[in-house]
């Protein structure tokens, strides 16, 4: 009886050892089957995808400011340029003319100054319009006196046409009263008289 109970025993035996054998093989497959890993790589990949769909974006902003550029000049170049008053231009005459030396002059010089070119006409002319672009100068040099006014000077000695422009450059010292002699301003009447003027007041 013995001899059967270890021959009935042995394939016992050989089945549980054979069982260890069998986990380890399944043992050994599970590491290989991870597959995870792989939705792990392609959700990387696709970051440096949304970082390059960022660029087009960042592109738009410098496009933005070229395109206000021509509006900005489209609004300077709409301007009309303001033409100058003529009462600036008068007040101009009188802060210049009235500070001139007059103690070189010895006889009264009457200039009528007639503007032309650029400029906003008198607001307040007379009846027939002859004040309209015109002030006057006068020099009283017995009672060492100038004066300039908004009006047409009758018993004038000396005609003055001057631009506007040109003028008020004078006036305000930005130009030379000799270059603007050759270029826009034009005197007429008594010779020695207008040298006078032109050196003394201007």
């Amino acid at each position: 009886m013995a001899k059967k109970d270890l021959k009935k025993s042995a394939p016992a035996e050989t089945k549980e050892a054979a069982a260890p054998a069998a986990e380890k093989k399944e043992a050994a497959k599970k590491p290989a089957a991870k597959k995870p890993a792989a939705p792990k790589a392609a959700a990387a990949d696709k970051k440096p995808a949304a970082k390059r769909g960022r660029k087009p974006a960042a592109d738009k902003k410098p496009a933005a400011k070229k395109t206000a550029a021509p509006k900005a000049a489209e609004s300077k170049a709409g301007r009309k340029p303001k033409g100058l008053a003529y009462n600036d231009i008068v007040a101009a005459a009188q802060k210049k003319i009235l500070a001139a030396d007059i103690t070189k002059i010895k006889y009264p010089i009457a200039a009528n100054v007639e503007l032309t070119g650029k400029f906003t006409e008198n607001p307040n002319p007379d009846e027939n319009g002859s004040n309209r672009n015109v002030f006057y100068i006068n020099i009283d040099p017995d009672n060492q006196e100038i004066s300039v006014e908004p009006y047409r000077y009758n018993d004038y000695d000396v005609t003055i046409n001057a631009d506007a422009e040109e003028l008020m450059n004078v006036l305000k010292g930005k130009k030379n009263i000799y270059d603007a002699l050759s270029e826009g301003i034009h005197i007429h009447g008594n010779t020695k008289k207008a040298v006078l003027l032109i050196h003394s007041a201007f």
